[in-house]
Parts: C-alpha cells; structure tokens; sequence
C-alpha cells in the first residue's frame, strides 16, 4: 500500500515539473519561436503519457480482477503500446524544440577589430628568419 503512494507521489513530481516545463517555453514562445511550440507540444504528450502511467497503475488490479486475466494481458499490450508512442513522440518533439531554428536566418559576427588581444592596426610579422 505505501509502495503505491510513493508511487503515485512520484508522478505527481515528474508531471509537476513537465508542467513547469511547458509553462516556461510558453514564456521564452517569443523569443525561442517554433522551437518553444515544439517543445510545449512534446510537453503536454509527456505530460499525458504520465497521467495514462498514474491511471493505470491505480486501477490495474481492480481491471485485472474484473476482466480477468486474458482480456487483461490483451489491454497491458495495448496499454504498452499507447504509452510508448506517447513518450517517442513527446521526446521527438522536444528534441526536435531544442534544434529547430530560432527565426530568421543568422548573421555571421564578424570579429571587432583589436580582437583576440590584438591593439588594432597590428600587423603580422613574417616568421623569424624569412623577412
């Protein structure tokens, strides 16, 4: 019985914090673009991929004792299923968050002239003996 609460209880934390995952890359939308929507998106399925998890493992005896235990073996596969096309996709879209492009195409930084410590107007010597 405490095993289930502990259980439950860490599910509650995982969802909590997929939550709070999802509420900052709606913060950082603005500025993140598609890439945060993306990410949002794998986050709310990660999110039901947990409540599907915390469900099943409270009712799962019960189902178990009520269908008995073919039908029950038939709804774990589907059940399993289910959950890992849940988690592929919510984890392929958050990793497809992290590498989408941030907007518009980049510029290239050129280098401020005198940098890497070097005063401006430097000029490079030729090497010891060739000059």
């Amino acid at each position: 019985m405490t095993g289930n609460f502990i259980n439950i209880g860490i599910h509650l934390l995982v969802i909590l914090a997929l939550i709070g995952g999802v509420v900052a890359m709606g913060v950082a939308k603005r500025n993140q673009g598609k890439g945060a929507v993306l990410g949002m998106f794998g986050g709310g399925l990660l999110i039901i991929h947990q409540l599907v998890i915390l469900i099943y493992s409270i009712w799962a005896p019960s189902i178990m004792s009520d269908l008995g235990l073919s039908a029950f073996g038939i709804m774990s596969i589907i059940y399993g299923l289910v959950v890992q096309g849940l988690f592929v996709i919510g984890v392929g879209l958050l990793v497809g968050g992290v590498i989408a492009r941030r907007g518009g195409p980049q510029q290239q930084r050129q280098p401020m002239p005198g940098a890497y410590g070097q005063p401006q107007g430097w000029q490079q010597q030729p090497p010891y003996g060739q000059g």
